[in-house]
């Protein structure tokens, strides 16, 4: 433009070549839409640092925006707040944005950097060792190659938002060898998880409302101990005259729909040497669960097609395990005779509408 510069460090204290205590609330107001938009997802009342070089430009008529462009940029994050979607945000963020480069107009708007957090919650779960090259153009922001450590496992992804009024996104994420054991520490209660998970997950949406998400997913955990057996499932434990454990299952297989919103599983599966529990279920948008579990004897592990689903199908009609509550406490319920016991709730119900005749 007519009238550039630069300079080293921009708005704040300075210290060197470094802004600090800078707040993007105050900037909002002067900035062009799109810009202002990616901003207001920083909006958490709490500073941070920057340094790097900035130019600014303006043709002199009035009216047209000033043009900048900035290059060799760092921004420096202390406990900061990123809003990901209404009720979603990255917490506690404490790293960089690091090798930034980028230009904004009146219409304009694009970041490139390279993003390195030692530490972020996300979920109430610490994500360390957080990396992943950042691109914003086009009225998009993207993390396209997102690794970090979760729960001593990996974590590997992709995240796509819009910076619309009425963001759209999309993101993938898998995960590999997360200890169950740290996860049930930060739990409130006394919980005696055990076992290493593995699984991934793919959603889609937009806005705010959870009714929008579509997606699919899965889940593994292997060398678990995952809750205790109820007495009926000690005594087949004992007929069984396997060693003696408390613990009730040591892996789990989870397939999961996600459709506007509600999950449906598709097929649960929990093993133990005793006893084992195989089917599917749903939870709502609001997190409660509704499982239904038919009991299947043993392990299963020769799996003789016709043979071992007859025998399925017969325990499954004896003893089923149902499951409200939500994820992080499931309450689990035993049924004897299930079928037996809805024909019988069907005949007192219509017993109830018969007339007695008056003598």
């Amino acid at each position: 433009g007519q009238d550039a510069r630069h300079t080293h460090g921009i708005l704040g204290q300075k210290y060197g070549d470094v802004a600090r205590d800078i707040r993007l609330d105050t900037l909002t107001t002067i900035m062009p839409p799109i810009m202002k938009q990616f901003a207001q997802r920083f909006e958490d009342g709490r500073t941070f640092a920057l340094k790097g070089d900035l130019a600014l430009g303006w043709s002199g008529v009035p009216g047209e925006s000033v043009r900048c462009a900035w290059t060799n940029t760092k921004v420096i994050f202390i406990d900061n707040t990123v809003q990901i979607q209404p009720g979603l945000n990255l917490e506690h963020i404490q790293g960089e944005l690091d090798n930034v480069y980028g230009s904004a107009d009146g219409e304009n708007f694009e970041v490139h950097g390279a993003v390195s957090l030692a530490s972020v919650v996300m979920g109430g779960q610490q994500i360390t060792k957080l990396e992943s090259p950042i691109d914003v153009e086009k009225g998009e922001a993207r993390l396209d190659n997102i690794s970090g450590k979760l729960l001593d496992g990996k974590i590997l992804g992709m995240l796509k938002i819009t910076l619309d009024a009425t963001p759209r996104y999309s993101a993938k994420v898998s995960v590999d060898g997360a200890d169950m054991r740290k996860y049930a520490m930060n739990m409130s209660g006394h919980q005696t998880y055990r076992g290493l998970v593995s699984g991934r997950l793919e959603l889609n949406g937009f806005g705010g409302d959870p009714r929008t998400l579509q997606g699919n997913g899965e889940a593994h955990i292997v060398n678990g101990a995952l809750g205790e057996l109820p007495i009926i499932l000690s005594l087949l434990k004992l007929l069984n005259r396997s060693p003696a454990t408390k613990t009730a299952f040591d892996s789990a297989d989870v397939f999961l729909t996600v459709e506007n919103g509600k999950t449906l599983f598709d097929e649960v599966v929990l093993t133990g040497n005793a006893v084992s529990l195989r089917g599917n279920g749903t939870m709502d948008v609001q997190g409660d669960l509704d499982l239904k579990l038919p009991v299947v004897y043993g392990r299963d592990r020769m799996h003789l097609r016709g043979i071992s689903d007859l025998v399925r199908e017969a325990s499954g009609k004896l003893m089923v395990v149902t499951v409200k509550g939500t994820l992080s406490f499931p309450k689990p319920k035993l049924e004897f005779l299930p079928e037996a016991s809805g024909v019988l709730k069907a005949m007192g119900q219509r017993r109830e509408h018969v007339a007695i005749p008056r003598r």
